[in-house]
């Protein structure tokens, strides 16, 4: 992994590569949200406020780690402030703990679904043009 440069070092190549990282794990963050989130039509606006966070604190990107595990962190956190604001204004949501066991299992079933696409381009690769 190619590490992130400080927005001072910042150029249109290495802002271009982190807009595709966000792009690409967006699909993913929006599950991740929606399974954590109970309320649907909040979850594009978290989404949105997440992929801000991430490209507003690229240069705290830690190279060689794991981008979505930071993306996913970080939407947890969104979802917990959008579920804080709703408990201020008396709108019932889930408890902090129910929240934080639904975010773990639907960790988990993310990280399943890495390698079952993983497993999947690799059967399709071996798969011959006659047989697509």
């Amino acid at each position: 992994m190619i590490p992130f440069p400080s927005p001072e070092e910042d150029s249109s190549l290495d802002s271009a590569e982190i807009s595709a990282q966000i792009e690409a794990i967006r699909p993913a963050l929006r599950g991740y949200i929606l399974s954590i989130l109970p309320h649907p039509d909040a979850v594009e606006d978290v989404v949105q406020e997440t992929c801000l966070f991430l490209w507003e604190r690229r240069a705290d990107f830690q190279a060689g780690t794991n981008f979505k595990a930071w993306a996913f962190k970080t939407g947890y956190f969104k979802a917990l402030a959008h579920r804080r604001a709703l408990q201020r204004n008396k709108i019932i949501t889930f408890s902090e703990d129910v929240l934080h066991r639904i975010a773990g299992a639907a960790e988990q079933q993310a990280g399943h679904a890495d390698a079952r696409l993983s497993a999947l381009s690799h059967c399709l690769r071996e798969l011959g043009p006659a047989d697509l």
